[in-house]
């Protein structure tokens, strides 16, 4: 799969994925979930049954989860800024 490949199929799966700002919770057993917050205030677990991730995991996953757009969409304007570019060189 090229990199393209995955930047589309990254942008495919936002759409899908439970919208909203994501976070970690604890769980009573020392574990570590996804949550959402759907509403102010309001948490909600993303999955029907809690997983357990190690901490650093669930960390990655959720600071992912928030960033990536922001990402794609600069990669996006440093793509058509690159382009540019080339073409005033040429």
């Amino acid at each position: 799969m090229t990199l393209q490949d995955r930047i589309t199929r990254l942008r495919e799966l936002l759409t899908k994925i439970t919208q909203g700002e994501w976070t970690t919770g604890n769980c009573s057993n020392g574990g570590v979930l996804l949550q959402r917050q759907p509403q102010e205030g309001q948490y909600r677990a993303i999955q029907s049954h809690v997983q357990i991730l190690p901490s650093q995991d669930a960390e990655f996953i959720v600071l992912c989860r928030n960033s990536i757009q922001e990402i794609l969409d600069r990669n996006a304007e440093l793509e058509q800024e690159n382009q540019r570019l080339r073409e005033v060189k040429q």
